[in-house]
């Protein structure tokens, strides 16, 4: 059984081996080759204003990749920062994730839900001060960069705690803005015919712009096969079918969840539905169940394994917006 929320516990060698090797393991495994910060005057300034005790700072970065922490972390050397991070991730990320993640002094929560063991940890950190808060303000990864969510209420609570010392609190906003190659055709096509090669499905028209709004359709048409749902009943612009079947999913992993159907947004019902099978899956001490405990224990991690790859289709989905597909891109 995994710890869900572990208790952040900030180590200086572990602190010094990610500033030693994070530019290797960003270049190497996640591609990013050079940071370049705007307004870093603005920065430093508010970061001299903490370090001097005259301010707590939150720096509230929007997230929709997933570079875009290890970028603040290792863009902003001035400062560490304690990271808020969803407490599903040490369940994926691996054993060097959960190892490194308590010992950095970030703090695992749990979205769209109040938990009094992570919300402990919280406001301590935010008390105490010791190091900028970092996190996504809109609920750990947003879908798209050309708009943004609703700020979550927490963000407002991390702060009123933060200032319960009589101290002020700042929150400096963070964009990030990537450019994965400056040759954007030559880009799509590389994308295109990764999707080619895995959908199996072979393109028939020429221009980019045309085969990226028939890739986004097909894979609707995929999806709905795979899940046998009749994709012909939808009506509506692409977000407008791609928000329906995203729907129907969550209905069919709500009921092997034993969830209720359809309470909150897509997001929020995602959210529901990872942290049920999370739990179900991770947060189960097995030692002393019965026999007949573990065995009906069993079949629900079973139901678990399905409902999650459910959830995982619903979440790839969202990213699609063919809103943002035009005839003559440019590098942004």
């Amino acid at each position: 059984m995994n710890q869900a929320f572990p208790t952040p516990r900030f180590r200086r060698p572990v602190y010094w081996f990610v500033r030693l090797f994070g530019g290797v393991y960003m270049r190497l495994a996640l591609g990013v080759q050079a940071i370049k910060i705007f307004n870093e005057a603005t920065l430093k300034e508010e970061l001299a204003a903490f370090k001097g005790g005259k301010q707590r700072l939150i720096i509230a970065f929007r997230h929709t990749a997933v570079e875009d922490a290890p970028v603040v972390l290792m863009g902003l050397r001035q400062s560490h920062l304690a990271f808020l991070y969803g407490r599903d991730a040490l369940n994926w990320a691996g054993n060097i994730t959960k190892f490194i993640f308590p010992r950095l002094g970030f703090i695992a929560v749990q979205n769209r839900a109040t938990n009094r063991e992570g919300m402990e940890y919280l406001r301590l950190a935010a008390k105490e001060g010791r190091f900028p808060l970092a996190l996504a303000p809109e609920g750990q990864v947003t879908y798209h960069a050309h708009h943004t969510a609703p700020i979550e209420a927490g963000v407002a609570t991390l702060a009123l705690w933060a200032a319960e010392g009589g101290r002020d609190v700042t929150i400096i906003p963070v964009g990030i803005a990537y450019q994965y190659n400056s040759n954007t055709t030559a880009f799509v096509r590389e994308l295109l015919g990764r999707w080619q090669i895995e959908s199996e499905v072979t393109l028939e028209v020429e221009s980019p712009y045309e085969a990226l709004l028939y890739a986004c359709e097909e894979t609707l048409t995929l999806v709905a096969s795979y899940w046998d749902i009749d994709l012909a009943k939808m009506q509506g612009s692409f977000i407008e079918r791609r928000d329906q079947l995203c729907s129907l999913l969550l209905d069919m992993g709500e009921d092997l969840a034993l969830l209720s159907r359809g309470s909150g947004s897509i997001i929020d019902r995602l959210f529901r539905l990872r942290f049920k099978g999370e739990d179900t899956l991770f947060n189960h001490d097995e030692t002393h169940m019965s026999a007949l405990e573990k065995a009906k224990h069993a079949q629900l991690k079973e139901r678990a394994h399905l409902y999650l790859r459910i959830n995982q289709t619903v979440d790839v989905l969202e990213y699609l917006d063919t809103a943002y597909i035009i005839e003559a891109p440019t590098p942004s």
